[in-house]
């Protein structure tokens, strides 16, 4: 009986909602039939409490506060304080001059890179497929929307009202849109040496046009073990693609390459016979998670682990092995487990240069190709460049 009687308030709460929306829709514009027909699809509670919350807020202005918070209200009971949520009011607090950055440090800290990114998604022409594909990221409010012009106006008025060494001055900067200009000042020395600037952590990152960093590496291959008496310390060349997973995790895939020189050769197992082979190449496919920790102002400490596919490539050609003409190499593959640490220091605005060195266990002796015991462990030193 207790469920019962939550569902039916619970399905009150919505219908008022539906029938509050329609009311605002006709009055401002009876022409638009997009919240009824919003309505009438399937959906979860907090996508219809979400459109329709974020459609009746615009239709109101920044003065009508005692109209927007009881919709706020609602709208934070059923989907949890989500970003446009906290932003709209963020921008209430600065206007009233009470804004308390510590209240809002988890957005800060982690909503930041979502709002940079919801506005650069909103800058493409096919911006209503993007959140269509993904709607809960954007927190079920769709990009280009009136609430996004409305909380933007709001930000550009708040503007000029604040002092430029203020967090509020900032975080009006970044509401306003003018993303370029907010990561100029964020990393400036001007900002960075100012205490009320501190609560602005350092995980405050601009993802990227779409969520995504690329980086490069370049370093040393050092073989250890029964692997260094066959090769020797080369040179590595690395390239991947970063993304953020949770708070301060982020996720990378991407290639590793190293030509192998001044080797000796290795025997394998080709059709019962032992042929002997000279290492060409190595390479590894695989995917890294890393937790990132600030050390000190812009200096960073990570720690990385990952996994993936290594494989040693020879000169010993294949005979007869397709008939598409190509030639094709035998070699030995393995799988990499790996565990380093990077330090790393931010230049260039939101740019990282690190040093990196891990320690990998590759048992290349699990193929049964291979013959000659090359043991299994070897370490790479490299520095990482993240755009």
């Amino acid at each position: 009986m207790r469920y019962l009687h939550a569902k039916e308030l619970k399905m009150k709460k919505i219908l008022t909602l539906m029938l509050f929306v329609i009311f605002t829709e006709f009055g401002f514009s009876q022409d638009d039939a997009t919240v009824l027909n919003r309505i009438s699809n399937p959906a979860n509670n907090c996508e219809i409490i979400a459109f329709n919350s974020q459609k009746i807020i615009s239709n109101f202005s920044t003065e009508q506060l005692d109209s927007i918070f009881p919709v706020l209200a609602l709208w934070e009971r059923d989907c949890g304080s989500v970003e446009p949520i906290q932003r709209l009011k963020i921008l209430f607090d600065i206007k009233n001059n009470r804004f308390v950055d510590t209240l809002y440090k988890n957005y800060i800290t982690y909503s930041i890179p979502n709002f940079k990114n919801r506005v650069y998604k909103a800058k493409n022409d096919n911006y209503n497929e993007i959140f269509e594909d993904n709607k809960a990221a954007f927190s079920y409010v769709p990009l280009r929307s009136k609430y996004d012009n409305l909380t933007k106006q709001f930000a550009n008025e708040l503007l000029e009202k604040q002092k430029k060494e203020t967090i509020e001055y900032l975080l009006c900067l970044l509401f306003s849109e003018n993303i370029e200009e907010f990561n100029k000042l964020y990393y400036s020395n001007e900002y960075l040496e100012n205490n009320k600037y501190k609560t602005l952590d350092s995980k405050v990152d601009d993802i990227g046009l779409f969520g995504i960093t690329v980086i490069g590496s370049a370093g040393i291959w050092l073989p250890t073990g029964k692997l260094s008496n066959i090769y020797r310390p080369c040179p590595q060349f690395g390239f991947s693609f970063n993304t953020p997973l949770y708070k301060s995790y982020r996720f990378d895939f991407g290639i590793e390459v190293r030509p192998l020189i001044n080797d000796k050769n290795i025997e394998l197992n080709v059709d019962n016979t032992i042929k002997s082979a000279n290492g060409t190449i190595c390479f590894t496919l695989g995917a890294w998670i890393s937790n990132e920790v600030k050390i000190y102002d812009k200096m960073f400490l990570g720690i990385i682990s990952g996994i993936g596919f290594t494989r040693i490539d020879t000169d010993l050609k294949k005979v007869n092995s397709n008939s598409d003409g190509k030639e094709y190499y035998y070699g030995v593959s393995t799988y990499d487990a790996s565990l380093g640490i990077n330090i790393s220091k931010k230049v260039f605005n939101n740019s990282r240069v690190g040093l990196y060195i891990s320690y990998h266990y590759a048992p290349y002796n699990n193929d049964k190709l291979l013959k000659t015991d090359l043991g299994n462990t070897f370490t790479t030193l490299s520095i990482r460049y993240r755009l």
